[in-house]
């Protein structure tokens, strides 16, 4: 296939022995916006966010890309000599995600997500137990200590996705929280970091929140199982989104631009969604307690009792 920078298609267009010549370059970068090209105009495909393959990447100059664990960001240059073992239904996934956040006749209520796509600073990586060498709950912890060190420097505001497959387009949500929880306690059972000081390690705590290689995170999780709350669909596998602390600093409850944001958000959920904001999300005018609840929301505004935290098992 004649490599042309000068022509851009979308993944699915590509074909037969095309679609696999590009499969290995595809897969070793996980491409978002600044993958697209960032010359669009107005009444171009990349201009109303539609997913490109534009044949050259543009690096972000002055920054170092992280290879530890299989973490990957838009920023990487495609190379067709990447690890060979990948699964065949992640293209369609990462497709299906980036589609979503960057749909503009539907805004995505998480706009902090949207601006991350748009700015190369969401980060990605995969879960497949079916590779237990490449994409195991080992390359998952890895791929987490990664990003740890990547979301310690540049912007704030970064996020990791992490992909679970294979797909389960038709999966119960009952049985992706399960997994979801799973997947927390094995990445905790092969964590080499005590749990950090200060933060209990009692799930009844209202302080408890799930912490890993040396300090808290925040998480939740997404599946196609999702029917009202579409907020939380983000394609057709279980997808985990990870944040460290420092992407909330000045956006605490505590301060007004906290509060401004929460606001924000739960007003573009009421519009998105087929329910309320869940309770579980709790009074934008204060910082939440019992976080873990937030990880896994039902799809509907039922409230679990007695409660108890699924990460005790």
């Amino acid at each position: 296939m004649a490599v042309d920078d000068r022509k851009a298609r979308t993944f699915s267009q590509i074909t037969g022995q095309d679609r696999q010549t590009l499969t290995a370059a595809y897969l070793h970068v996980l491409i978002g916006e600044s993958l697209l090209d960032t010359r669009k105009t107005a009444g171009s495909p990349a201009a109303h966010g539609a997913l490109t393959w534009p044949f050259q990447a543009w690096q972000r100059k002055g920054e170092k890309v992280v290879h530890g664990g299989h973490l990957w960001s838009a920023l990487e240059q495609p190379q067709a000599n990447g690890p060979a073992r990948f699964p065949g239904w992640f293209p369609d996934a990462y497709e299906t995600f980036a589609k979503k956040l960057l749909d503009q006749e539907r805004a995505h209520p998480c706009y902090f997500g949207v601006q991350g796509q748009q700015r190369g600073n969401n980060w990605f990586t995969l879960f497949d137990s079916s590779f237990p060498e490449e994409h195991g709950v080992h390359a998952l912890a890895d791929s987490l200590v990664a990003f740890r060190e990547q979301a310690r420097r540049g912007p704030k505001r970064q996020t990791l996705i992490v992909f679970a497959g294979p797909p389960e387009p038709h999966a119960e949500l009952a049985d992706h929280q399960a997994a979801f929880w799973t997947l927390l306690r094995d990445l905790s059972a092969v964590d080499t970091d005590p749990w950090p000081e200060g933060y209990p390690t009692d799930t009844a705590s209202p302080a408890w929140q799930w912490c890993f290689a040396g300090e808290p995170w925040f998480t939740f999780m997404a599946s196609p199982g999702y029917h009202h709350r579409d907020s939380r669909n983000l394609g057709p596998c279980l997808t985990l989104v990870f944040q460290t602390r420092r992407v909330f600093d000045g956006l605490s409850g505590s301060t007004v631009a906290g509060q401004a944001a929460k606001r924000r958000i739960r007003a573009a959920l009421e519009h998105y969604d087929t329910v309320p904001p869940h309770p579980y999300l709790g009074d934008p005018m204060y910082s939440s307690v019992h976080k873990w609840r937030q990880y896994a929301l039902p799809d509907d505004q039922s409230v679990g009792e007695p409660e108890k935290c699924p990460f005790a098992g």
